[in-house]
């Protein structure tokens, strides 16, 4: 299988690996399915897994999902951060009629159901996944992003602040994301 694992974060006795395709995966759901799986299986040979944490969009951990057996379980996690269901609420992509949406809620869905557990990103899209799959908002455990305030603080005696304002923005920069709004907000 051509892909790089990357373990992207060690601390005492967690490791966290990353896959990453060496070239371009098509984006076909199904191609990039099948070559999820086939790169756990590769892992799973090696290493021992506690938990596999899978993103909800489109799917992507379902093939792994329904081929577990009582020889390859682990238990699976899946992230609720961006579902086809919240962009197409959103944003209007993809557009309900198509087979995408129909075949990305489909996956999502049946993932979502296969989860051992279910975290989301914010209470808002844990509001949107219990009400567009049926799922009980209790069973949804919310985990938001933390920020280190010690190692983001100021400094001892503080700073002055720049005159002009300076804006921090992750994020793919895209109109959906907001890029817009802050950059209106900071010319205010």
């Amino acid at each position: 299988m051509d892909y790089v694992l990357q373990i992207v974060y060690l601390f005492i006795n967690v490791l966290i690996f990353a896959i990453f395709a060496r070239s371009l995966i098509s984006w076909f759901p199904i191609d990039r399915e099948g070559f999820v799986v086939q790169t756990l299986d590769d892992l799973m040979d090696r290493h021992r897994f506690d938990v596999l944490d899978f993103p909800e969009f489109g799917g992507e951990g379902i093939a792994y999902q329904l081929d577990r057996t009582c020889w390859n379980w682990v238990p699976v996690v899946v992230h609720l951060h961006g579902s086809v269901a919240m962009f197409a609420e959103h944003t209007g992509w993809p557009e309900p009629p198509t087979r995408f949406y129909r075949y990305g809620t489909f996956v999502e869905e049946l993932s979502i159901k296969e989860a051992d557990g279910l975290i989301a990103s914010s209470s808002g899209h844990a509001d949107l996944v219990s009400r567009r799959y049926g799922i009980p908002r209790e069973d949804i455990d919310v985990v938001l992003c933390g920020v280190d305030a010690e190692l983001f603080s100021p400094p001892p005696g503080g700073s002055a602040l720049p005159a002009r304002p300076t804006i921090l923005f992750v994020g793919s920069v895209v109109e959906n994301k907001g890029v817009h709004i802050l950059v209106e907000a900071a010319l205010r």
